[in-house]
């Protein structure tokens, strides 16, 4: 019997970023066995091992290292769903992230998440608690950050991230990560997620109401070499990213 889901709304996005990386998300959903409307409703729930085996495939195929970190800087507003307005609503950046908190504990069964002030520091840490999910790099990608799209939405960019950490190991290439993230990132920390200002807790929690097409993972500028599709010995790609 399956306890765990997340919210298909996570990855709502999937076939619009196979394309954009160059690839046919058909051919994905089909030689990972699963049916492409089995996303198609935001709301759906669906197990962790059907997000984690798509991911598991696209990344295989596109030979893109960092496709969770695309899946999760360009999620839209519908894909994140109630928990935004929520957030919306809460009077501050800590209760914002409490509503937050509560939610996934109530309405998934496969991310668990904590806040943690420490003087001076705050951190919001991730767990990922169903079988390979847990231990999936691409799965921990997406989840890091999209919680770090939510953080910027909920603040309109006004916090301040320290240090973004990743249990998994330092990847050959993190010039994805500097580019997307602009904060220092940890490899093989000790937790999933992000560290921030503790006094960034208590802004007020402001929504900024921004288009998904502003955060298309393909554009006209902005352009970078990261791993994305094997195109020489070492692995390097091309690929135009919009901010």
């Amino acid at each position: 019997m399956i306890t765990s889901y997340v919210r298909s709304g996570l990855m709502s996005h999937f076939p619009k970023i196979i394309q954009d990386l160059g690839y046919d998300p058909d051919m994905i959903f089909a030689e990972a066995g699963i049916d492409l409307d089995s996303l198609t409703g935001v709301e759906s729930l669906v197990p962790p091992v059907i997000t984690d085996r798509l991911l598991q495939v696209a990344e295989k195929k596109t030979q893109c290292e960092h496709i969770g970190l695309l899946m999760g800087v360009s999620i839209s507003l519908e894909g994140l769903g109630p928990i935004i307005l929520m957030m919306q609503a809460a009077p501050t950046f800590r209760e914002a992230i409490e509503e937050n908190i509560k939610y996934l504990k109530v309405s998934f069964q496969g991310i668990e998440r904590e806040l943690h002030v420490y003087h001076d520091a705050a951190y919001i840490s991730n767990r990922l608690k169903h079988g390979e999910f847990e231990n999936s790099k691409a799965a921990i990608q997406m989840i890091v950050a999209t919680l770090w799209r939510v953080c910027n939405l909920t603040t309109n960019n006004r916090w301040h991230a320290r240090e973004i950490c990743f249990t998994f190991d330092e990847p050959k290439d993190t010039s994805v990560y500097a580019h997307l993230f602009k904060t220092p990132v940890k490899f093989s920390a000790n937790f999933n997620g992000i560290v921030f200002n503790a006094i960034d807790l208590e802004f007020k929690a402001i929504v900024e109401k921004v288009k998904a097409e502003s955060h298309e993972v393909t554009g006209n500028s902005d352009k970078m070499t990261y791993n994305t599709r094997r195109t020489d010995a070492t692995g390097a790609g091309e690929v135009d990213y919009q901010r």
